[in-house]
C-alpha cells in the first residue's frame, strides 16, 4: 500500500474513533482550543500549497524550454510532481475536516491529546514533503536531473544503478525504483573494503543474475571510487562510472 492510501486509512480509523469515543467535560474547551490551532495550520499549508500550484502553471513553459528533452521526459515527470502536490492537497483537506470534526465534538477522552499530537506531526511531515518537491522541481529547472536508460542489448530486469554517496550505496534497477537495496556505511574511511565485499555478495545473490550496473558516485562517495576501479573486475558484471554533482537528481 502507497504512503497515501496509508495516511488516509490512518485518518477514517482516527475519524471513527473519535466519533465513538466519550470524556468529561472539562477536556472539551481544551481540545477545541487545540483543533483550532491545528486548522490554522492547515490553512496556512494549504494556501503555501495553492501558491505552488500557480507557481508550477506559470513556470511549465520555461521549464519546458530550459530542458531539452526529445521523449517529453521531463513532462512526464513534471506530471508526476504535480499529482503529488494534488495528494498533498487532498490530505490537507482530510485533516481539515478532521479539525471541525473536533471543534464540533461536545465530549473527548483524555487519549485525544495524543491523537492531536499525531495530527501535528503529520503536518509537519506534509510540509516536509512539499518543501522537497519544490527543491526538486527547481531543480529540473536548473537542469540538474537526468533520466538514464538501460544499454542496448541488456534485459531491463539484468539492468542495475548504484548510487555512491557519504551514507553509503543504494542499489535499484535502471527503470525500476519502486524498491532500492541498501547498504549503510558510517565512515568510508574505515568502511570501503567491508562494503566492497558486501556489494559484491549482494549481486551475487540478485535473480535474475545482474549483468551490469551503472555506478553514479557523488563527491561524498568519491573514497569508494579505488575499489571500483581496481577491484571492479571481481564482481564479474559489466560495468560504469559516473561521477556526479552532489545535488544532482535522478529521474525516477
Amino acid at each position: 500500500m502507497s504512503v497515501t492510501g496509508v495516511l488516509i486509512l490512518i485518518i477514517l480509523l482516527l475519524v471513527l474513533e473519535l466519533v465513538n469515543q466519550v470524556a468529561t467535560d472539562h477536556l472539551q474547551e481544551h481540545y477545541q482550543a487545540i483543533a483550532v490551532e491545528l486548522k490554522t495550520e492547515i490553512a496556512s499549508l494549504k494556501g503555501e500549497l495553492k501558491l505552488l500550484n500557480q507557481e508550477l502553471k506559470t513556470d511549465n513553459e520555461a521549464v519546458e524550454q530550459a530542458i531539452k528533452n526529445p521523449q517529453s521526459l521531463l513532462d512526464e515527470h513534471l506530471r508526476s510532481e504535480r499529482e503529488q502536490i494534488d495528494q498533498l492537497e487532498s490530505r490537507v483537506s482530510s485533516l481539515e475536516k478532521l479539525s471541525e470534526e473536533l471543534t464540533a465534538e461536545s465530549e473527548l477522552q483524555q487519549e485525544n491529546r495524543e491523537l492531536l499530537d499525531q495530527r501535528e506531526v503529520e503536518i509537519a511531515e506534509l510540509q516536509l514533503m512539499k518543501d522537497q518537491l519544490v527543491e526538486k522541481l527547481e531543480k529540473l529547472k536548473a537542469q540538474k536531473a537526468v533520466k538514464y536508460k538501460v544499454p542496448k542489448g541488456i534485459n531491463p530486469t539484468q539492468a542495475w544503478l548504484c548510487e555512491v554517496d557519504g551514507s553509503g550505496l543504494s542499489l535499484s534497477l535502471l527503470d525500476n525504483f519502486e524498491k532500492d537495496i541498501l547498504i549503510p556505511i558510517t565512515s568510508w574511511d574505515t568502511e570501503a573494503d567491508i562494503t566492497f565485499i558486501a556489494l559484491k555478495n549482494q549481486l551475487s545473490a540478485i535473480n535474475p543474475r545482474v549483468r551490469y550496473v551503472l555506478f553514479l558516485v557523488r563527491p561524498s562517495g568519491r573514497d569508494f571510487n579505488d575499489h571500483l576501479v581496481v577491484q571492479g573486475e571481481e564482481l564479474s558484471i559489466e560495468f560504469g562510472i559516473e561521477y556526479i554533482p552532489e545535488d544532482h537528481v535522478i529521474l525516477r
